[in-house]
């Protein structure tokens, strides 16, 4: 039997101005992490958690789990969901890209899954680090 991962909303430790706190490899200190089967339930948590912050939308980190999805389209809404409260609580500085919800676009490079988009997105961000390191 396999279990599938668990939706995750990670809350950051922030300090009395209500930054985040960081330790001495520059590695955001995480306070506590909450997981749930039920990503309706996550996003209910992320969102208090960045009111509870002042609006603050680097105060936690919401990971939707990709196998508990079914649809390309349900995935994309998940991982736009930062990108709506930035938007919803918006501060000087601060910007977070929504990923397109056109499923054609996702259809023409080759993305047509939930699981396409994750691996999709973890290729760009080894590219960006492989970038970061040699540039």
């Amino acid at each position: 039997m396999t279990i599938a991962p668990m939706h995750k909303v990670i809350f950051f430790a922030l300090d009395a101005a209500g930054s985040l706190v960081w330790d001495e490899d520059d590695i955001a200190v995480v306070d506590r992490i909450h997981e749930t089967e039920d990503f309706e339930s996550a996003t209910r948590v992320f969102r208090a958690a960045v009111i509870a912050a002042g609006g603050n939308v680097f105060a936690a980190s919401l990971s939707p789990a990709v196998a508990r999805f079914d649809s390309l389209a349900d995935y994309l809404t998940a991982q736009n969901v930062k990108a709506r409260l930035t938007e919803e609580f918006p501060e000087e500085g601060t910007f977070v890209s929504a990923l397109t919800e056109d499923l054609s676009h996702w259809a023409e490079i080759g993305v047509t899954t939930p699981q396409d988009l994750a691996d999709y997105l973890d290729g760009c961000f080894q590219r960006e680090m492989q970038k970061a390191a040699y540039a």
